[in-house]
């Protein structure tokens, strides 16, 4: 069968497809090309809850805790460190101030249940990102004992995640 004896709208068709195969094209030519990125050290924390110690027994004093989670990209160094408070000069004496009157009452933190102090503004504890997120638990310890009048105590601590 001649392809001229066709209806022309087969004619047309077939001629495309005779055209459009690899078979009839003259040639290729194909590149490569590279497909990059590069991952950062990148960190963030969650929002802390206050360290809130509730009412303050001078005969047993009192324990409280609250927590961060540290995301961090995968192998990622960082560090922890919290301010040593609005009140004090040192984390080995961080105080909350009464609303009112001079007195205050001293407290510790720490990043280990009855563990030693959370070290001070220039010293810090240090971690390394597993890309998930992992949380930080921060013990506060009111000793008993503290001659203190009545009434509402605070300070401000700030948590610096560095990395």
């Amino acid at each position: 069968m001649a392809i001229h004896r066709l209806p022309a709208p087969i004619r047309t068709v077939a001629l495309t497809l005779l055209l459009a195969s690899p078979l009839l094209q003259a040639g290729q030519d194909t590149k490569t090309f590279n497909v990059t990125a590069s991952v950062v050290d990148a960190c963030s924390l969650s929002t802390i809850s206050d360290l809130a110690f509730g009412q303050y027994n001078p005969l047993i004093g009192n324990n409280s805790t609250t927590s961060v989670t540290v995301t961090c990209t995968l192998l990622a160094p960082y560090s922890m460190v919290i301010s040593d408070g609005s009140n004090s000069l040192t984390a080995a004496d961080r105080k909350m101030k009464h609303a009112t009157q001079t007195d205050t009452l001293s407290y510790t933190v720490s990043n280990l249940l009855a563990g030693a102090q959370w070290p001070d503004s220039g010293t810090t504890i240090a971690g390394v990102g597993t890309g998930l997120g992992v949380p930080t638990t921060i013990f506060g310890n009111l000793p008993a004992s503290q001659n203190v009048r009545s009434g509402s105590y605070s300070d401000v601590l700030t948590f610096t995640l560095n990395f």
